[in-house]
């Protein structure tokens, strides 16, 4: 029985397959009877035909479930929206905000941009394979890769045009809005990426959305370059023609600028630094910030053990007055073996907490024992 359904669903399938291929040629004829340019067609063609016959989908619907897999342990995408891309972006482009917006929702706003860069995480991960490092964050975000692509689109790799400032073009791109004709070639051409989705087995997930809103943001930017508040039908023909070409290409070759990720960190170090005047010491000098850190470690010892103290008789009267001794030591000096002290120190409060039942401020315990030892290990000579 088992077989015989399984057999029925596979019929099935193939019958539904059938009538996507049939469907998509349907399509593709139908954009050949557009007033388009014989390249233009040709490029459209050959772009939506490779989406049907690769697996570029599999490979997009892999990252895309991976969620906070695609990056490395410690990597947030939140940390880059500080890139001066995006900050030039946010200072013409509508942005979500607690007051009222009396501007019409447009395409061309600032989480429209964002998630403009998230597409491009998710290419990049297709081209490596492995999970997003800061490297390859700081490769998006801080290379011209974005900003050729949404001033030159389909040019993007062309080295020998160079981008200038693109303060006129986010003004532009902000006032930008459909034409009835073009909005209307563009969902005709949705429809035929529908069609491959469907003949990819792609789910319809948050994916297919993002991938429109892609296509579409890169529709308006067409416009926006050309200094127009109207999307042509050109316009839509050169998003398309982009988004194929890049998920072709292999974005890696873009860099990060290292001027600007240097200056980036100096800048967020100037920000504590100002906030924090006491901080630009101990982020200069490594072994005040070892210092910094043991005294942390020190008030913490002194403010547990004088609560031993007040609450507990002995022998945990004993433990505290240990305790804040120790905790003292850290504001008479520092050095690698006042870690070690620490670190063994915190090994014998585990294994007293052990020998009273207490697991879980045992595993504590050796934990911070551990990481004491291994700062005495890395402690700057």
């Amino acid at each position: 029985m088992g077989n015989l359904i399984e057999d029925i669903n596979d019929e099935t399938k193939a019958r539904t397959q059938v009538i996507f291929v049939k469907n998509f040629g349907e399509k593709i004829e139908e954009l050949r009877s557009l007033s388009l340019v014989d390249n233009d067609l040709d490029d459209l063609i050959e772009g939506f035909t490779f989406l049907k016959d690769s697996d570029y989908y599999a490979a997009l619907l892999k990252a895309y479930d991976l969620k906070e897999g695609i990056y490395e342990s410690g990597v947030t995408r939140n940390k880059f929206f500080n890139s001066p891309l995006i900050s030039l972006a946010g200072n013409y482009l509508y942005k979500p905000s607690f007051t009222i917006n009396l501007h019409p929702l447009k395409d061309g706003n600032l989480p429209k941009f964002w998630s403009m860069h998230q597409f491009f995480e998710y290419l990049y991960h297709i081209n490596t394979n492995n999970p997003l490092n800061m490297e390859d964050m700081e490769n998006i975000y801080y290379s011209d890769l974005v900003s050729r692509v949404i001033s030159l689109l389909d040019d993007f790799n062309n080295d020998k045009v160079k981008i200038g400032p693109l303060d006129e073009f986010f003004k532009n791109l902000k006032e930008v809005k459909w034409k009835k004709e073009s909005k209307a070639i563009y969902k005709k051409m949705r429809g035929i990426l529908w069609i491959t989705h469907e003949l990819n087995n792609y789910p319809g997930t948050m994916l297919v959305g993002d991938e429109s809103d892609f296509i579409r943001f890169l529709c308006f930017c067409s416009a926006a370059v050309d200094g127009r508040v109207l999307v042509s039908v050109e316009d839509v023909v050169r998003a398309y023609r982009t988004y194929f070409k890049l998920i072709k290409f292999d974005i890696t070759v873009f860099k990060a600028d290292s001027e600007i990720v240097e200056s980036l960190k100096v800048n967020n170090r100037d920000m504590l630094a100002e906030r924090f005047p006491k901080l630009r010491e101990y982020l200069d000098d490594p072994v005040k910030m070892v210092n910094y850190w043991l005294k942390g470690l020190g008030i913490i010892f002194i403010v547990f053990g004088v609560l031993l103290m007040a609450f507990f008789k002995y022998p945990f009267f004993l433990i505290g007055l240990l305790i804040v001794f120790t905790g003292a030591l850290s504001f008479l000096f520092v050095n690698r073996w006042l870690c070690v002290f620490y670190g063994f120190f915190m090994a014998g409060v585990s294994v007293f907490a052990l020998m009273n039942g207490l697991n879980i401020q045992s595993l504590l315990s050796i934990l911070v024992s551990l990481m004491l030892f291994n700062k005495a290990w890395k402690f700057p000579k």
